[in-house]
């Protein structure tokens, strides 16, 4: 990057700091060289900078159209996915019930084993001699 220039240029011109256009030219960091050299593709700027502005909108109404040509398709596709989707959330919600139903039977079908059990477990818990001997709080 050179130096910058302050002050009056010949004939009482103010003369453009060298860093500010830099800047503008998008060339601030790269000691002066354009950047735009640096380029892979320098001389292309891309598909639509080349294209007519009427051509552009052109081709915006083409596309356009074809979106809304094709929009009864997608809506058709969504309304299906939400029906599939409705049927296969119905079916999982019915296989939960009928598990849940399976467990219940299999609970009743077993009560005659495990409430006695429970029952025994209860009673030797309430009346278990309670082995750690902690002093009661004090209270302050």
């Amino acid at each position: 990057m050179t130096a910058q220039t302050t002050g009056t240029g010949a004939a009482g011109e103010l003369t453009e700091h060298t860093e500010d256009r830099d800047i503008a030219e998008g060339n601030a960091g790269l000691g002066g060289v354009d950047a735009r050299s640096l380029q892979l593709f320098a001389g292309r700027r891309g598909c639509f900078s080349t294209m007519k502005t009427f051509l552009k909108i052109l081709l915006a109404a083409a596309l356009l159209l074809i979106a809304i040509k094709l929009s009864p398709i997608l809506f058709i596709g969504a309304l299906i996915g939400l029906v599939v989707a409705g049927v296969l959330g119905v079916v999982g919600l019915s296989l939960v019930v009928a598990l849940l139903a399976v467990v219940i039977a299999f609970a009743v079908a077993l009560s005659p084993i495990w409430v006695p059990v429970l029952v025994i477990v209860g009673l030797v818990a309430l009346f278990k001699r309670n082995e750690r001997n902690t002093p009661p709080p004090v209270a302050a």
